[in-house]
């Protein structure tokens, strides 16, 4: 992607509640998160 000119990629979560991310049936990983955003911030 770099060699296309993509220089940087933003992601983010609705909420950080796992009661709300359950309750909209995000169904997400809130460790595989974390983890995701330590290796590529």
């Amino acid at each position: 992607m770099r060699a296309s000119g993509c220089y940087s990629i933003a992601f983010g979560i609705e909420s950080g509640s796992e009661k709300i991310q359950k309750d909209m049936k995000k169904n997400l990983d809130f460790n595989r998160l974390i983890v995701a955003n330590i290796n590529y911030a």
